[in-house]
């Protein structure tokens, strides 16, 4: 029994680091959000900070509709001390907010100019409305309850840390 227990701890421990290991892209963590919902995940994506911030990938078609409203492959992104983030998780502590990957990001889009693109790897909490329905309003399904500006997003990510960045 002993030694069944052990196996058992060693295989979920085995299997936690290689999820940890893996890094997604923002289609693959949308595609897969339900079962990634509460996790802390890494995802390689572009950075995008017209209004609000957000990991984005145009290169897929659309991963979540729900009631006939098609989001974008957006992951809204925001540090553990955000109000909304707070408010979210009912007050509850994720972790602390790391303030040298919030100066690296400063840092990389101080230095955007023109045509560059800042393609971040990002390490932290992916969350989502469950069920999947909560993402529009039964009433007006063309409005979506997502997350970041106007709820535009399926999918939120508290960052943890950010692990690389790149301007290209």
């Amino acid at each position: 029994m002993r030694t069944i227990i052990t196996a058992l701890l060693m295989c979920s421990q085995l299997i936690a680091f290689q999820q940890q290991d893996h890094s997604y892209s923002v289609c693959e963590a949308l595609r897969n959000i339900s079962d990634l919902n509460g996790a802390i995940v890494t995802i390689k994506a572009e950075f995008s900070s017209e209004v609000g911030e957000w990991l984005v990938d145009n290169n897929c078609g659309p991963t979540i509709n729900v009631s006939g409203y098609a989001f974008r492959n957006w992951i809204a992104i925001d540090w553990p001390d955000s109000k909304l983030v707070q408010m979210e998780l009912k007050g509850k502590y994720v972790f602390p907010v790391d303030t040298e990957s919030r100066n690296r990001l400063r840092r990389a889009t101080a230095a955007r100019r023109g045509d560059t693109n800042v393609t971040l790897t990002v390490e932290g909490l992916l969350m989502t409305r469950t069920p999947l329905s909560m993402l529009v309003n039964p009433r007006a399904p063309s409005n979506p309850r997502g997350f970041g500006h106007l709820g535009a997003a399926p999918a939120r990510l508290v960052i943890k840390r950010i692990l690389d960045v790149e301007v290209n």
